[in-house]
């Protein structure tokens, strides 16, 4: 079964471009006001008491702006653009296919190149140590666990241990 779908891929394309769009838009506002404010400051008479006023202003709305800057373009579009970042690499990226019994879920979240994680537990055989060992496959936190059953022997593709698809298979001896 596919797990991760292209569709994805592409909301999040346009959530990306959203976030940029309405960064610009603020940031034109802010660029058309400090404008405004340093006409006003311009065209004020020597020693006016409107300067300190016009002054306050701008310099409040500067840091209020720059504020808004660091947390808008630290916190949320730089969310975006990781999860976009993921997606793309899962699309191009270099998959690789395995073969493990399910353990369970692993329902507690894991931070990876910025995006957030939940996990599902594999026990899986590593031919050159002649033994098993767990193995955490990452899903997505915005997305739901994939239905697999305990015990189950699943094949599945992951980019960056990042799960992609997977299927049941059946059951064979792993000391082959």
């Amino acid at each position: 079964m596919e797990y991760y779908k292209e569709e994805y891929l592409i909301k999040t394309q346009a959530q990306k471009q959203k976030t940029l769009k309405i960064y610009f838009i603020t940031l034109a506002v802010y660029f058309v006001i400090s404008i405004a404010l340093f006409v006003a400051f311009k065209f004020q008479i020597y020693q006016s008491p409107n300067i300190k006023t016009i002054k306050f202003v701008h310099y409040t709305i500067s840091v209020i702006f720059t504020f808004y800057t660091f947390v808008y373009l630290g916190i949320k579009y730089r969310r975006v653009k990781c999860y976009f970042k993921a997606l793309h690499n899962i699309k191009v990226g270099i998959r690789e296919t395995y073969e493990a019994e399910f353990l369970g879920y692993k329902n507690t979240s894991e931070t990876n190149n910025g995006v957030e994680y939940k996990a599902l537990l594999f026990k899986e055989w590593n031919k050159y140590k002649k033994d098993y060992y767990k193995r955490k496959v990452l899903v997505f936190n915005e997305l739901p666990f994939p239905e697999l059953i305990e015990g189950k022997m699943v094949r599945f593709v992951t980019q960056s241990n990042t799960l992609v698809e997977y299927e049941y298979i059946e059951e064979k001896n792993q000391n082959e």
